[in-house]
């Protein structure tokens, strides 16, 4: 009986990553070419203790105008490692690649927007499932010979800050840079990029919000068919609520400054929500998360879904 009972007081202890929003970064279709930047963190590492995350994202894609056309399906792999250096410092590794797939997404974007009578916006006249992503003023086109190609392939590395508090509010900070490896890259291979990230973390009763700032610097010299800014801002907002110590259900919103410049609607603010669950078993986290567009449609993806494994290493 004793046995039984430090084996549920264990599996019911807070576990890995319960304090961090989704392990999802934005999917609007202007991120594919430059550095888009994970979630920063809050859970903390003792000095010489690692976390891991990695996670794959799929979505689902329509958007037109004068100038461009978005049809098709994309999948982002993403990868994170960090490890605590100090009480107010750690280090990460982040690695991902995003590309173009053959999902067959269509049909649940469709049967929403039949099942409560939104516009199909000219969708129902082309192939279900296709692949075409073309800006002919940026000399862009991408379709089923296309298929599979990594548009992006970075490795990066990220400083956090960790253990800073304001009253009842946690700070975090981070520094980051990464190197694109994709020869098919729209930005050529060898671009580097650079962010920074502040964020604030507040643990109420049951639940806890986060907010955070990203502010990325693109390297400007590495563009090939495509003319994007040499900066960009973006902001994420959350909420979650604890059903108890080992189970999460998290609203977060994306809010992005578009990367295109004088490209129509694609040069809009981008709008992103995502709703997802977590739940945890000590040291391993499961997370699956639902994504949609909000507000302004054509540069955020359609719908799309995420699933991230998370496991921490003790010393």
């Amino acid at each position: 009986m004793l046995k039984l009972i430090v084996i549920l007081a264990i599996l019911s202890e807070p576990g890995f990553g319960s304090v961090d929003p989704l392990f999802l970064r934005s999917q609007a279709i202007a991120q594919f070419f430059r550095m888009s930047p994970n979630p920063l963190t809050f859970e903390s590492l003792e000095t010489g203790d690692s976390s891991l995350k990695f996670g794959r994202t799929m979505s689902n894609y329509w958007g037109r105008d004068k100038r461009f056309i978005v049809d098709g399906q994309s999948i982002d792999d993403n990868m994170q490692y960090q490890v605590g250096i100090s009480r107010y410092l750690k280090m990460g590794l982040e690695m991902s690649s995003r590309r173009f797939s053959d999902d067959r997404m269509d049909e649940v974007a469709v049967g929403f927007h039949d099942m409560f009578m939104i516009p199909q916006d000219k969708r129902l006249l082309v192939n279900r499932n296709s692949t075409r992503v073309v800006a002919p003023d940026y000399g862009l086109e991408i379709t089923e010979d296309h298929l599979f190609e990594p548009v992006s392939e970075q490795v990066g590395l990220k400083l956090v800050s960790q253990n800073f508090t304001w009253g009842d509010t946690q700070l975090s900070a981070a520094l980051q840079g990464s190197y694109e490896m994709a020869p098919q890259s729209l930005i050529k291979k060898g671009a580097r990029d650079w962010g920074f990230q502040l964020g604030a973390y507040r643990q109420w009763s049951s639940s806890f919000s986060y907010a955070i700032g990203n502010l990325m610097v693109f390297d400007g010299y590495k563009d090939a068919r495509l003319y994007l800014r040499s900066r960009q801002t973006s902001l994420l907002m959350g909420y979650g609520y604890s059903f108890d110590n080992t189970q999460a259900v998290i609203f977060q919103t994306m809010l992005g400054e578009s990367a295109y410049r004088d490209i129509g609607q694609l040069s809009r603010i981008s709008y992103e929500v995502h709703l997802g669950y977590r739940k945890q078993w000590k040291n391993w986290g499961l997370e699956f998360s639902f994504l949609e567009n909000i507000f302004w449609p054509f540069n955020a993806p359609d719908w799309g879904v995420n699933l991230n494994i998370l496991y921490a290493l003790k010393n």
